[in-house]
């Protein structure tokens, strides 16, 4: 190589260099700024320490928000200003399997399909396949990967029965994650963008069990067109965020719609109480009986009868067995009456 030509590529690999520095201390600031809010998600599981170490400082301008590049000192310099967005974290920190009781765990059936016309899409096939396998064992699945031969061979071409529910069903399969990956095909490009190589690339997640895992059936699926030049991993590694933070954000609305289901409120009547400090140690016992049930709260106090009240989930039968363990010598005094309604 001349003289020249290798002052001119030292010369484009130092620009690069430079416009590569920006973004970098960029990602490192918003690093800081969510282990800086760490505290704010309360107490982590180990897994869900691992995820946040792991994958989600490795992308963090996916879980900021109102964020912006300030100017500080003389202009030379500049600070990322971010807010932590604490809800997609725990939404994304969510799903994970749990053991059956015979140490068993929950199975994720995964179908990865490059399109195989495709030379770019199929050398990708194995950092994708250990990427997927990767992430699934660090939520506590055991992952189950199948080919397209697997799941069609059984089925007849006149069978009417869908063969990804079938293969799921075959193995128990708590989950689906099917990966699609091919080019976009000349079509579906816009004429300002026709002399592009663009790559659509998906994840789709088939919630199926309800026993192994306590999930509702449905389906998360997302999407993203990438260039030619992008990476698949970094893309993948955004495509599986919105996936994931999306089912995080289903179990919790799951959860919560449940829990206002089946949450019934039951009233406490105390009698022959003599005063004021009687009812507080009552009060007491009754709050650390009572403590997995929910919240005991006032309802009427007067000279005849207290009346607590507790909204649970718990039916009232359980309430009654709990209740009726309270020990003798308590110190409540031998008037103390209940009852549940």
């Amino acid at each position: 190589m001349s003289v020249g030509l290798l002052i001119l590529a030292l010369g484009w690999a130092g620009a690069r260099a430079r416009a590569e520095e920006p973004k970098s201390l960029v990602d490192v600031q918003l690093r800081a700024v969510l282990s800086g809010g760490l505290p704010k998600l309360g107490v982590l599981e180990p897994w869900q320490k691992v995820l946040f170490q792991e994958e989600v400082l490795a992308q963090p301008q996916r879980f900021v928000k109102n964020y912006q590049l300030a100017a500080s000192g003389k202009g030379q310099n500049q600070e990322t200003k971010a807010e932590v967005d604490s809800d997609s974290i725990r939404a994304y920190l969510k799903f994970h399997g749990t053991k059956s009781p015979d140490g068993q765990l929950p199975t994720a059936v995964v179908l990865l399909k490059p399109d195989l016309a495709c030379s770019v899409c199929t050398q990708s096939l194995p950092m994708i396949r250990s990427w997927v396998r990767n992430r699934l064992e660090k939520r506590g699945l055991r992952v189950d990967q199948v080919s397209s031969e697997e799941i069609y061979s059984p089925l007849t071409s006149a069978s009417s029965e869908d063969p990804l529910k079938s293969l799921t069903e075959r193995k128990n399969a708590a989950v689906l994650v099917l990966v699609q990956w091919a080019p976009v095909a000349l079509e579906d490009l816009d004429s300002a963008h026709a002399d592009e190589k663009k790559y659509r690339l998906s994840v789709e997640f088939r919630a199926l069990s309800t026993d192994s895992l306590h999930l509702t059936p449905f389906t998360v699926k997302k999407e993203k067109e990438i260039l030619d030049l992008e990476s698949f991993e970094l893309s993948l590694g955004r495509v599986w965020s919105d996936a994931m933070t999306e089912l995080g954000s289903k179990m919790e609305a799951g959860e919560t719609h449940s829990t206002a289901q089946d949450t019934r409120e039951y009233s406490i009547e105390i009698s022959g109480i003599r005063d004021f400090q009687q009812l507080k140690k009552i009060r007491a016992l009754l709050e650390a009986r009572l403590k997995d049930f929910g919240v005991l709260e006032d309802r009427i106090i007067s000279h005849q009868k207290f009346v607590f009240a507790i909204s649970t989930h718990k039916d009232q039968e359980e309430l009654r067995r709990v209740l009726s363990q309270l020990p003798a010598d308590s110190g409540v005094g031998s008037l103390f009456h209940w009852v549940v309604q």
